[in-house]
């Protein structure tokens, strides 16, 4: 092996190396779902939760969700995790949905303001939301963890 083979080697390793970091920044950015039948709690979600790195899609029904969901196993464009409002409406809650989504895969946490008892699916994979900044971090930080993006 002389050195201009050497040199070669590592050139072809380093532009791989390239491809790849740009194809996972750029291209195969994670998709993260959000729903919440709250104009406002998603208008303050959209001006306060920042990931350039993560495609973020919001939805306001369970329903909307669900049927974006199977469209997307069509195109491999499912979610890599999932935010959800716990109180959605009378007819279901959150943590239906989270359940749904956690049978096949995804990852989902639930996100609620109240301050009662929560049903067993919904207790471990919570985040209380509070009136101040820390809670958009702490769902920043959640999201992060849950695509791969910091660990």
């Amino acid at each position: 092996m002389t050195v201009n083979d050497f040199y070669d080697a590592l050139l072809c390793a380093l532009a791989v190396y390239v491809g790849f970091k740009f194809w996972k920044k750029f291209v195969h950015r994670p998709r993260v779902w959000v729903l919440d039948d709250s104009e406002s709690d998603m208008m303050l979600f959209k001006m306060n939760i920042k990931l350039d790195e993560c495609d973020l899609r919001y939805f306001t029904s369970p329903q909307g969700i669900i049927n974006a969901y199977i469209k997307s196993l069509a195109t491999f464009g499912a979610p890599s995790c999932i935010v959800i409002d716990y109180y959605l409406s009378d007819k279901i809650k959150g943590d239906e949905v989270l359940d749904f989504f956690k049978k096949n895969g995804v990852k989902g946490v639930v996100v609620t303001g109240y301050d009662g008892a929560i049903s067993n699916i919904a207790e471990r994979d919570i985040i209380r939301k509070t009136p101040n900044q820390s809670y958009f971090r702490q769902v920043e930080a959640w999201i992060l963890n849950a695509t791969g993006l910091r660990s």
